[in-house]
């Protein structure tokens, strides 16, 4: 049994697969797709959304949005999200360079300035799942 997937953003249709299972990254904490699972709505926080196809794993980079997963005769799991990044090998040295100004950002920020440590907080998150999507291209 496989699950049906389906990526969507604000502006259309981006991906659908079948897959044998899901990482999905909840803003309660990872959650883990199977076939069969029982039926929820969740908020997605940026990360990285991992499908496994066969034997090998697609990372995607995502920002928030909400999935929902329903199972009647099948699993089908609709990802809704606002911006979606393909992740590709021969952008690694800029990943890194993002994750480190990201971090320098987040340090040079007032601890009071609360609305601005928060961007700079989901933007360093948002650069560390782009450098841990490498992991899963590395040969």
């Amino acid at each position: 049994m496989t699950i049906n997937i389906r990526i969507v953003t604000p502006t259309g249709f981006i991906w659908e697969t079948k897959a044998d299972e899901i990482l999905l990254p909840s803003t309660t904490g990872p959650l883990t797709v199977l076939p069969g699972h029982i039926n929820i709505l969740t908020g997605l926080a940026p990360g990285l959304l991992r499908v496994r196809i066969d034997s090998g794993w697609k990372p995607i980079l995502i920002s928030s949005g909400a999935a929902q997963i329903i199972t009647t005769d099948s699993t089908n799991v609709e990802v809704g999200i606002m911006e979606v990044e393909e992740i590709e090998q021969q952008n690694f040295k800029a990943a890194e360079l993002i994750l480190e100004k990201a971090s320098q950002n987040l340090i040079a920020i007032n601890p009071t300035d609360i609305r601005e440590r928060i961007k700079a907080s989901e933007a360093k998150n948002f650069a560390e799942a782009r450098v841990e999507a490498f992991k899963f291209l590395a040969p």
